[in-house]
């Protein structure tokens, strides 16, 4: 009940699939169970069988998911993406994987170095610098095409391997317009050394470019001498996105989930975010869920620093995003898992089931006791016991060559709290197997009492499915609205409500409230849409503008061709 609108169908000309093919990996496409009234007893089954286990998921957009959403809203695409290389100078070999993605061992280089092509990603190459050949300090050189920036800076992701000595480097640069039009300007971003031998690593700098710009790598050799190895290079990916704070690497992540027992927890190192608090988090290679489902945990937890002193606490109003990486070799097909929770100032620490008096987003020093593995308190921890199912880890590249990487940021949004659209405060929709942990957890090899979650509100993005695991929807716009009522505290936010109502804005556009005014978004539409400040203008589409003066033009070039002929004819008698 309630749920009836889910099952709508509508005709071809309302729907527009913007010229691409049926989408089973589409974040919006329900799972085979949403909405269903029997346990067990699908609502929505796949012509194709085989994507009855695809349909439904919740890890990120589908490629045609952003190809659409690029159509529908006129945009490019993605930016930056990695395209071609050229390279220079010497020791530079192609180097083929095996059809499971492995990275197979570079070939011996011949006799005389010479230049080759390294494939865009995913077409099976990576770089490979041979360090046994020539003297000590001698280089190679990959140079990227030149790019041009939308930002002031950009993340460039890249895995590595050091395969040679422990004393090669690699040198990345960036290579700058130089204000006369020729990109020249060499700026060092950083180095990378290898450190772990002979292991792939992933590694993420930021490229402080504003104008145009080519990224370059250099290959060093380092040993006195000769070595055995060389340096690889393998999915680049350069994007206008933030780089991540917290990079935290697990090898071998395939077999520690088989061998791993139950509780049994990995911390990561410490990370810091912008602000300068200190964070970890606990990964749970082997976690059950209520349905005897293994599943990979992952929880957060604030670490004391020397610059508590003067950072803002507690620490509400901070978002955690937790990101299980997606390691497929180009950045657009990437559907990472990600997981998001908001600090607040009211949840208090509880312990054994009981709510104490201590804030739990206060100091570590204050809530958590002392972790002689960072040397400094750690806070109560905060997470999900079933982040996501071993099943579904071996679906994609999460565990390239067995490995597995977890993003970790933690940042503040208080400046949201002064958007247009005012949100209900304590307003909770379930997440499915999202549960809190909030004892302090001193052994991280002890298992924590897992307690009832208080839940954030789950993001809404539109008539479909919540982007959250469980069976949790979309409340009707009726309730949504009566529910923010009931939260208002006080007569400016009631105020600032009834200003949309009744809506102000005609043919059908939408009332939104700007500075205490009502402000109307009108409906767009391909062949009519309206404008004005009430959406009382009628305008037509530029294609049907086009349509109309074509034809108007036509019959007014007719019409003259006409009379001449008819004037020529009399004139003729």
């Amino acid at each position: 009940t309630g749920k009836e609108n889910n099952f709508d169908k509508y005709p071809d000309d309302e729907v527009d699939n913007l010229n691409t093919p049926y989408d089973y990996e589409s974040v919006m496409h329900y799972a085979p169970l949403s909405f269903n009234k029997e346990n067990g007893v699908p609502t929505i089954t796949a012509n194709i069988p085989e994507f009855d286990s695809v349909i439904g998921q919740r890890l990120d957009f589908s490629g045609y998911d952003l190809l659409k959403l690029n159509r529908l809203y006129g945009c490019s695409g993605l930016s930056l993406g990695l395209q071609d290389f050229a390279f220079d100078k010497r020791l530079l070999k192609g180097t083929n994987r095996n059809k499971e993605g492995e990275r197979l061992a570079a070939p011996q280089p011949p006799n005389t170095p010479r230049p080759v092509t390294l494939a865009p990603a995913g077409e099976g190459r990576f770089m490979f610098a041979d360090t046994s050949v020539d003297k000590n300090g001698s280089s190679a050189l990959l140079e990227s095409r030149v790019h041009y920036p939308r930002r002031s800076s950009q993340c460039l992701q890249f895995s590595f391997k050091m395969s040679g000595s422990d004393k090669d480097v690699l040198a990345i640069w960036v290579k700058l317009d130089d204000g006369a039009g020729a990109v020249r300007k060499m700026v060092k971003v950083g180095t990378v050394q290898a450190s772990v031998m002979n292991q792939w690593e992933m590694a993420h700098l930021v490229l402080p470019a504003a104008v145009k710009f080519r990224y370059v790598f250099q290959a060093v050799r380092g040993a006195p001498t000769a070595s055995a190895g060389g340096i690889l290079l393998d999915d680049v990916s350069l994007t206008e996105r933030n780089c991540p704070t917290g990079v935290m690497r697990i090898p071998d992540a395939a077999n520690l989930m088989e061998t791993s027992v139950p509780g049994t927890g990995i911390k990561s190192p410490a990370f810091v975010s912008p602000e300068g608090y200190g964070f970890a988090i606990i990964v749970y290679p082997h976690e059950l869920s209520s349905s005897n489902v293994s599943h990979l945990g992952v929880r957060f937890q604030l670490l004391s620093t020397p610059d508590d002193d003067v950072l803002e606490w507690p620490a509400a109003n901070r978002q955690v995003v937790i990101t299980i990486v997606d390691q497929n070799s180009d950045v657009r097909l990437c559907m990472s898992n990600v997981r998001t929770f908001l600090s607040d100032d009211t949840r208090l620490v509880q312990r054994r089931c009981t709510d104490t008096d201590k804030l739990f987003w206060d100091r570590p020093s204050v809530t958590g006791s002392f972790d002689p593995q960072c040397n400094c308190f750690s806070g109560p921890l905060l997470g999900w016991p079933t982040f996501i199912s071993h099943e579904y880890l071996h679906k994609r590249d999460f565990l390239k060559g067995g490995d597995l990487y977890i993003f970790v940021e933690f940042n503040d949004l208080t400046h949201l709290n002064k958007t247009e659209v005012p949100v209900a405060p304590g307003s909770t929709i379930a997440t499915g197997d999202d549960v809190a942990v909030d004892d302090v957890v001193a052994n991280i090899d002890a298992a924590a009492e897992v307690i009832a979650p208080r839940e954030p509100l789950a993001p809404i993005l539109g008539d479909g499915a919540v982007p959250a695991r469980g069976d949790a929807r979309r409340a009707p716009m009726a309730e949504r609205l009566a529910r923010s009522r009931r939260h208002a505290d006080d007569s400016e936010q009631a105020q600032r409500l009834s200003t949309c109502e009744p809506n102000p804005c005609r043919n059908g556009g939408l009332c939104l409230v700007e500075g205490g005014r009502a402000s109307c978004r009108c409906r767009p539409g391909r062949a009519l849409w309206y404008s004005g400040e009430l959406c009382e203008t009628p305008r037509l589409g530029g294609g049907l503008m086009g349509v109309v003066l074509g034809g108007v033009t036509t019959l007014l070039i007719t019409s003259v061709l006409g009379a001449t002929f008819l004037r020529s004819m009399r004139r003729r008698r």
